[in-house]
């Protein structure tokens, strides 16, 4: 009897708690069945899909901030693993971070989180608000810039430009605009070539190009 016994118990591989279990008492088991699904609270992580662009500036040493939906707290993560495979319907790859123990307290395990990845990078360019483009269905993207006639009166000029990279709600131009140029960030919609404009409130209504 105690050889039977022990060829019908099951012993988890790690310590952990039974999230789900797939089997009723007394169900007929084929090899390769799932029975419970096992939680290790010492091995939790989480998953980010980044986009392929990112793979050439992504490494170990970077800083990853956390957030639990629905907290304004944030905690600090570990970036672990790389993985630098590419995911080809969403152009994406994986990265696992491994998230500070008082995350681990307070977070349910599977739910969503929010990963803010700081990267530092040596090069510098020139940046705008996102709402200084405008992308037209060609594939021109566009900003207006605000330039001055012989009397000193404001006007709107458009560039066609390049863009690089985003962080922080800005982002690179690469080409189109040069620094000290004030941009359109507002009202940019429906201007038109060398529209007379005035500046209501040079903060909220442009924004110099910063480098």
């Amino acid at each position: 009897m105690a050889v039977i016994a022990d060829y019908h118990q099951l012993e988890a591989p790690f310590n952990g708690i039974v999230a789900q279990r797939h089997v009723a008492a007394g169900e007929w088991l084929n090899p390769g069945d799932t029975v419970y699904q096992l939680v290790d609270l010492e091995q939790v992580y989480a998953d980010f899909y980044l986009p392929e662009k990112a793979s050439r500036i992504i490494n170990n040493d970077l800083s990853v901030e956390l957030h639990i939906a629905g907290s304004d707290q944030s905690f600090s993560g570990k970036l672990t693993e790389i993985v630098r495979v590419a995911d080809i319907p969403s152009r994406t790859f994986l990265v696992r971070v491994q998230p500070e123990q008082a995350l681990v307290e307070q977070a349910i395990i599977g739910a969503p989180l929010t990963g803010l990845f700081r990267i530092e990078l040596a090069e510098q360019g020139l940046v705008v608000p996102r709402d200084a483009l405008l992308r037209y269905p060609d594939g021109r993207i566009a900003i207006w810039v605000i330039n001055r006639d012989q009397e000193n009166s404001p006007y709107a000029e458009q560039h066609i430009v390049e863009i690089g990279r985003s962080f922080d709600g800005l982002i690179e131009i690469v080409s189109g605009l040069k620094e000290g140029d004030i941009v359109v960030v507002k009202g940019n919609e429906a201007l038109q070539p060398e529209q007379p404009v005035e500046i209501i409130d040079a903060d909220e209504a442009s924004a110099e190009a910063s480098n």
